[in-house]
């Protein structure tokens, strides 16, 4: 009985984000149709300034307090993250983040997302970086 223990206990070891809870529990990751289709034109117009973008289409949404992070795709670009300190009616995004991370590579996209993103609270730049580099998929 005392191996059974020792050798569950080893292969739990090995999978360390299989029972880790996701620093997003607390971030809501709801959007209505409603809201994307709000969004949609607000957004891009706001990235008119830095790419040539016709349509957005808002795909998921990360919200804590009056911050949210939108996972945007403008037509003919690649999908971006929008940082917004308030809705995006009201606001323009403070910066945003394109591309890919590798899991080894959270603490970096965490340190980018505090030096990069002023005044965005810890609880929602550490579900973005666990996010990008854990559960893009998700």
């Amino acid at each position: 009985m005392k191996i059974r223990t020792l050798v569950g206990f080893l292969l739990a070891a090995q999978v360390p984000y299989s029972w880790a809870v996701s620093p997003c529990v607390s971030v809501d990751r709801s959007i209505p149709a409603a809201e994307k289709l709000r969004l949609a034109p607000i957004v891009a117009k706001q990235l008119q300034r830095q790419m040539l973008v016709s349509t957005v289409t808002v795909l998921q949404a990360f919200k804590y307090g009056s911050w949210k992070v939108y996972y945007v795709d403008p037509k003919d670009w690649e999908p971006v993250y929008l940082f917004f300190p308030n809705d995006p009616e009201k606001v323009g995004y403070v910066n945003l983040w394109a591309g890919a991370a590798r899991p080894e590579e959270e603490a970096g996209v965490l340190n980018w997302t505090k030096e990069k993103v002023p005044g965005i609270p810890s609880i929602l730049a550490k579900c973005f970086a666990y996010h990008v580099t854990q559960e893009r998929d998700k």
